[in-house]
């Protein structure tokens, strides 16, 4: 095992069972919000239900406390692939094998250790694991001026053999370069990336301690109109500022949009993310394959034609705000062979309302979500534009429009 994970390990292992054990089967990635059986009311949430605060309590983006809020811990999702863990011995024996299965004799990392704990502070748990990284939770105090309580995410990004050297740099370099350019509040904070071990990298990332939309969503069946269109506008005021910076996600989904205890909802993993335009320049350009999970994939992408990729994240957004209402995906593949798919088509064709947008829909947000749903793509409208519809103007958003960060967006 490299040495840098064997410290980790030998902390981290110790650690008392806190994780729920579960018994349901492991989940594809396209029936994870059609299966929301045996799962309670969430409780203790503050922020739902009708209550929007405007600010947090206690230490800054502390982990919640039990109770406070959704601790879906049993569900570890990383990078758009999770896996479903029966329990704390489970997590562990994953954390290990992932360890062990590194290659590489590593020297003995301790400066690095040291200068990582350091600068972050003691690695306390471990909150994630992949098949392509694992996620730590670091915590940083400091009583002397200036104060510091503050917890960390740190990303250790696997090198894996079936990978080159330079495909694995590319890749984590890409994703790191385009985040770490990123400064908004409805996006997750990066700040640096730096080597751990033999071919191996870590980055820091601010660290959401109220778990990811899907957990939220599948804890509690469906959420209510004003909860879902609260995480609507925070979306939307992403994604703007996204594409104003000649941005892409191309992976917009549940898994990948965090919350803060005080309901600020913050885009994260940029892995599949690309830049359609640069700064000098004036043209948008076009994209080709197919990439994200299924259930949010467009329809254009099973073309062999180029496509405009701010109209992927589009169309995205429309099936987020679906899973949040209705508590399940609308279709598992945008294609005629998948048969709830080709209905919407038909009734699209005919000018019936789809029964499931019309349940979870009033006549504004109707109209404005089968925009974002058109077929062709360059129907769609932009993020701007929906953020100035009649619908999203008259939404309380839980969270200020304005908090010291840019938003390039109403």
């Amino acid at each position: 095992m490299p040495n840098f994970f064997r410290l980790l390990l030998e902390g981290l292992l110790k650690q008392p069972a806190s994780l729920p054990h579960g018994g349901e089967p492991e989940l594809e990635e396209s029936d994870r919000l059609l299966s929301t059986h045996n799962l309670g009311p969430p409780g203790g949430m503050r922020f739902l239900r009708g209550e929007f605060p405007l600010s947090g309590e206690g230490t800054r983006n502390a982990p919640p406390k039990q109770g406070r809020f959704i601790q879906n811990n049993d569900w570890l999702r990383f990078g758009g692939k999770g896996k479903r863990s029966h329990g704390s011995e489970s997590l562990r024996t994953d954390l290990g094998q992932w360890a062990e299965s590194c290659s590489g004799d590593w020297p003995v990392e301790i400066q690095k250790t040291a200068a990582i704990i350091q600068k972050y502070g003691e690695i306390e748990r471990f909150v994630g694991i992949g098949n392509h990284a694992v996620v730590l939770l670091s915590h940083k105090v400091r009583d002397c001026n200036p104060q510091i309580d503050r917890y960390y995410a740190l990303k250790i990004f696997r090198y894996r053999e079936e990978q080159t050297e330079f495909d694995h740099w590319r890749r984590v370099t890409s994703e790191f370069s385009i985040a770490s350019s990123l400064h908004h509040q409805n996006i997750v904070e990066t700040f640096e990336l730096f080597p751990v071990g033999y071919k191996d990298l870590c980055g820091c990332m601010e660290f959401c301690s109220g778990g990811d939309l899907h957990s939220l969503i599948v804890t509690s069946r469906q959420l209510w109109d004003k909860e879902a269109d609260c995480f609507l506008k925070q979306l939307m005021r992403g994604v703007l500022y996204l594409h104003e910076m000649g941005v892409a996600h191309r992976d917009l989904k549940p898994e990948n949009l965090l919350l803060t205890d005080c309901g600020c909802l913050k885009i994260s993993d940029f892995g599949n993310a690309e830049c359609f335009r640069l700064a000098w320049e004036d043209q948008v350009h076009m994209s080709t394959g197919r990439c994200g999970s299924a259930p949010y994939i467009s329809p254009e992408q099973y073309l062999a034609e180029p496509f405009d990729p701010r109209c992927v994240d589009i169309w995205a957004v429309a099936i987020v705000y679906i899973a949040m209402r209705a508590g399940r995906n609308p279709w598992k593949l945008a294609t005629v062979e998948d048969e709830c798919f080709r209905d919407f088509v038909e009734d699209c064709k005919v000018g019936k309302k789809y029964f499931l947008i019309e349940d979870i829909t009033h006549e504004q947000s109707f109209r404005v979500l089968c925009s974002m749903l058109s077929i062709d793509p360059a129907h769609r409208p932009g993020a701007a534009e929906i953020l100035s519809s009649q619908w999203l103007q008259e939404v309380h958003c839980c969270r200020p429009a304005n908090l010291g960060l840019p938003m390039n967006g109403v």
